[in-house]
């Protein structure tokens, strides 16, 4: 919803009259209903003295209420998305953009966000890679994507990798992560030996075909998931001896 595309219309005369006031949010927000054009809401405690059923107001004090409204809307929003979770500045603010676009708006928003101190993007970067290497299976070079993807400053960034890089176990994790597809590859080895039978492969060739067809996909996979290449050629090459001893045929 745009802020200022719901503003009510202009109106022909000089003095709109307010018709009443509704009650909203179990009477912590108050719906300000004009006898012309759209309503505004606003928190009860910032609603002006001069404004109650029947008050009538001048152009300018209704655009100063509408004004006012708008604030109160988008600050309202922002805080309800920061009481979900940590936001990166540039993340609330691209948010509060697709709901007005009126620049010096945002700014003020996120200016009292900050002097409340709801909005810190050193503390959303830490809640951020806490939260993501908690959920597993991505390494630094992905926490480094999703950090900047959702808007944390690119130095901040760095400094988060090199904090978390110092206690991050991408051994143990790597573990973890093809522990669960260990069957899976081994299934795969069956059907790549069948399918390099037919068309010819035997012996040591065939063999080596499918060690060179497994090791790339478990490479692009760790590699897709954050992990350096020297580590998904290592974790590779542990898990494919065990796989293909197992299954290498008698």
């Amino acid at each position: 919803m745009n802020f200022q595309a719901a503003r009510p219309a202009a109106y022909n005369r000089a003095m709109p009259v307010v018709l009443k006031l509704i009650p909203r949010r179990r009477n912590t927000w108050v719906e300000v209903v004009p006898d012309a054009g759209a309503s505004v809401k606003l928190p009860r405690e910032m609603l002006p003295a001069g404004v109650h059923g029947g008050a009538q107001l001048d152009l300018q004090s209704w655009q100063q209420l509408c004004d006012l409204a708008d604030y109160h809307g988008l600050l309202d929003r922002a805080l309800r998305l920061l009481g979900r979770r940590e936001h990166f500045e540039r993340e609330l603010e691209r948010k509060l953009r697709n709901r007005t676009a009126d620049r010096d708006l945002v700014a003020r928003v996120l200016a009292e966000c900050r002097r409340l101190a709801y909005l810190d993007d050193e503390r959303a970067a830490a809640y951020a890679a806490q939260l993501l290497l908690a959920r597993g299976g991505i390494g630094l070079a992905r926490l480094r994507q999703e950090l900047l993807k959702r808007g944390c400053p690119p130095a901040l960034a760095r400094q988060v990798i090199a904090e978390q890089g110092a206690e991050f176990d991408a051994r143990a994790e790597i573990s973890r992560l093809l522990g669960t597809r260990e069957s899976s590859l081994a299934a795969r080895a069956e059907r790549l030996r069948t399918q390099l039978a037919a068309k010819g492969h035997s012996g040591a060739r065939l063999e080596l075909e499918v060690q060179r067809r497994l090791a790339a996909t478990v490479q692009n996979y760790l590699a897709g998931r954050g992990f350096s290449g020297e580590q998904a050629r290592r974790a590779a090459a542990e898990l494919l001896s065990r796989i293909l001893v197992d299954s290498a045929p008698e």
